[in-house]
């Protein structure tokens, strides 16, 4: 199944203002297949370089004739560089229809009304903002999603389900999400949102790899950003990032609320079967700097701030950890702690400023200690016992 080249040539026009740069990209064109997958590639190029929106012409959330639409317009207006002469012969309004609507002009009365348009904006405007057109592209097929290495999906970020998107502006953002294949039900428990200052557009190579779909909610601001969710890892995670920083979060894990501040050049790192309990709180870096008013030097700012924690850790409730911190395998943090250094493994730290007040002690799950055995063999927390408080 192929487009005609005269449905190539208009949908060019109508949506470029320019014909095709050349045969060959005429020949590939027609190959497509269907007219809608042929508006649906040329709108998700304009899309691309900011003038266009999944939804199309029209500012996101907005009713035609209020003033952000408005704004919209005048904004793909001078992006489109409508400074050719206006379309508005009745073969162009005629070819809008069928690109665009799927269907001929309902009558003679509509065609001249439409064949007004000041210009090429204002007659794609008028059908890309009508509910018609949100309707028909609400149905436009997604690109398959590719399968990896690890017998997984991977989906662009602009072909998430709507359910994923806090901001709609983040289709804009170039990024890739890996999930599982079997685990595709619970992709809505991604949520995503754009903060800071960087427009979604330039914004690119973010990696959000989800060997499990816990309830994620991630706050994106920068390039580069990497995410890794391991294998059977469960509860709520709110994750808040900053430049290029990074996220590894190991198998098993469970969080009843933890909430991650992650700088710029920030990591956090988590190993397998940890346990946060609600109200936990990590920062890794401070957003804001704190100077020494002589020399205007900042005292809390580092290049590449890190967290570290190790395998099978309980942070209990409302703990937190700040940057620089690096916590041992088997560890307990206490609850309400607060926590910057290192602690070793297999040690209970409590208080404000954290302190080690006991080592040699590690955790279960079980409220009776069973299964004691099978964690110190799994984890290899053998160390020796030492009394009293450091």
């Amino acid at each position: 199944m192929t487009v005609s080249r005269e449905a190539v040539l208009w949908a060019h026009r109508l949506l470029r203002g320019s014909e095709p740069a050349s045969e060959a990209e005429t020949q590939e064109q027609m190959r497509i297949g269907t007219e809608t997958k042929l508006v649906r590639s040329l709108m998700n190029d304009l899309r691309g370089t900011g003038v266009a929106t999944e939804r199309a012409g029209c500012h996101p959330g907005s009713q035609p004739g209020s003033r952000p639409a408005e704004k919209w317009r005048r904004t793909v207006r001078r992006l489109l560089g409508v400074a050719a002469p206006a379309v508005h012969s009745r073969e162009a309004v005629t070819w809008a229809y069928r690109l665009l609507l799927g269907r001929e002009p309902e009558s003679e009365t509509v065609l001249r009304e439409r064949m007004r348009a000041r210009d090429r904006v204002d007659l794609l405007d008028g059908f890309l903002s009508s509910r018609e057109f949100r309707e028909r592209t609400r149905s436009w097929p997604k690109r398959t999603p590719a399968r990896t290495e690890r017998g997984q999906k991977c989906t662009d970020i602009a072909d998430l389900p709507d359910d994923c998107i806090r901001n709609e502006s983040l289709r804009k953002l170039r990024g890739q999400v890996v999930y599982p294949e079997d685990q595709e039900d619970k992709l809505p428990n991604l949520k995503l949102q754009l903060h800071g200052s960087n427009r979604p557009e330039d914004i690119a190579g973010v990696l959000i790899d989800l060997r499990s779909i816990p309830q994620l909610h991630v706050h994106l601001a920068h390039s580069n950003q990497k995410i890794v969710i391991g294998e059977a890892t469960a509860g709520v995670w709110r994750l808040r990032m900053w430049g290029q920083s990074s996220v590894e979060i190991g198998n098993g894990c469970t969080s009843n609320g933890t909430l991650c501040w992650v700088t710029p050049g920030g990591r956090l790192q988590i190993g397998e079967d940890c346990m946060f309990a609600e109200l936990i709180n990590i920062h890794v870096g401070d957003n804001h700097a704190i100077f020494d008013v002589n020399t205007l030097t900042p005292t809390n700012y580092r290049k590449a701030p890190a967290i570290t924690i190790g395998n099978h850790v309980w942070l209990a409730s409302g703990a937190r950890v700040l940057a620089d911190s690096v916590i041992g395998s088997g560890s307990v943090v206490a609850s309400q702690a607060v926590l910057k250094g290192e602690i070793p493994q297999c040690s209970l730290a409590a208080g404000m400023p954290a302190k080690v007040v006991r080592r040699g002690v590690s955790w279960t799950r079980s409220h009776d200690g069973s299964g004691a055995g099978a964690v110190v063999e799994r984890f290899k927390l053998r160390q020796s016992p030492e009394s009293g408080v450091d």
